[in-house]
């Protein structure tokens, strides 16, 4: 008996409930084993006593603090207990510090969602772009490397030999030419740079 679980209808959702959790989290106990051919009542029985044991072991966590819920529900389960929705990343890590079993397509979503969103780069930085500038985007680079943190300007001369000592480290290939027109352009302590302050 092959069962088909659909992890994708998981991924698409915002929050995650309880009962989501458990059903991925157990994945691997429940309904592999059925799908091997397991008894599917001692399946069932394995499942609701790990079921338990997980909302217990949620729930022991909400309350000291160590786990983060993004809603209360307020709809019965029964027993008087509420619903709590999750943030699907924070309830994922939190099943990986206390070691919990998790299926592989859950562990590979929360890494690829965990991984920094790659730098979208502006059609004037693209060095694909047919009327890309090579110097422009030297110099924005030099402008960021150097001046983005507002270094003090120095007690003798201005910051142009911080952008100099910067380009000769990182771009020694340029003509004198090419050299000479990026630090105009990216010094503000020169003609046309930053206004002089009172």
């Amino acid at each position: 008996m092959d069962i088909k679980f659909d992890y994708n209808f998981y991924f698409k959702k915002d929050e995650w409930s309880e009962d989501d959790i458990i059903e991925l989290f157990d994945y691997d106990q429940h309904y592999r084993a059925i799908s091997l051919g397991h008894n599917v009542k001692d399946a069932a029985i394995k499942f609701v006593g790990y079921a338990q044991r997980l909302r217990q072991l949620i729930r022991a966590s909400i309350n000291t603090g160590k786990l983060k819920y993004c809603r209360h529900g307020g709809l019965p389960y029964g027993a008087g207990e509420n619903v709590y929705y999750f943030d699907p990343l924070v309830i994922i890590k939190w099943a990986l510090d206390k070691q919990l079993p998790l299926p592989q397509p859950v562990l590979y979503w929360y890494d690829q969602q965990s991984k920094p969103k790659p730098k979208e780069v502006p059609p004037y930085l693209d060095t694909t772009h047919p009327l890309h500038s090579k110097e422009l985007k030297i110099a924005i680079e030099t402008w960021e490397a150097v001046l983005q943190a507002k270094p003090g300007k120095p007690k003798t001369g201005s910051r142009k030999q911080l952008i100099e000592n910067w380009l000769k480290t990182h771009h020694n290939e340029l003509s004198n030419a090419a050299f000479e027109r990026i630090t105009l352009m990216s010094n503000p302590d020169g003609p046309g740079g930053a206004p002089k302050t009172e």
